[in-house]
């Protein structure tokens, strides 16, 4: 998602992922994501909504900046192909 910042020029980047449990809950993000992130570093954003309440009215959130790099991720799909 694009959004601008303040100034109304600068580009802000912002990427949210929720979960219903605690901050150190998994979430998952895409390569396309990580490379997104990577690539405008500056200006990317990730949302981290966490604990969300049933109702969808109540959570709380972490604002981080920078690239998806930071983060303690682990690869969980491969994509294949059978070359005949």
């Amino acid at each position: 998602m694009l959004s601008i910042e303040d100034d109304g020029k600068t580009p802000r980047y912002i990427e949210v992922k929720t979960t219903t449990g605690s901050m150190d809950t998994p979430f998952y993000f895409s390569a396309t994501e990580m490379r997104f992130s990577r690539e405008h570093k500056e200006h990317y954003y990730l949302y981290r909504v966490y604990i969300l309440k049933q109702s969808g009215q109540q959570a709380d959130v972490t604002l981080l900046h920078g690239s998806l790099e930071g983060l303690s991720a682990d690869p969980t799909c491969y994509q294949a192909k059978v070359e005949l």
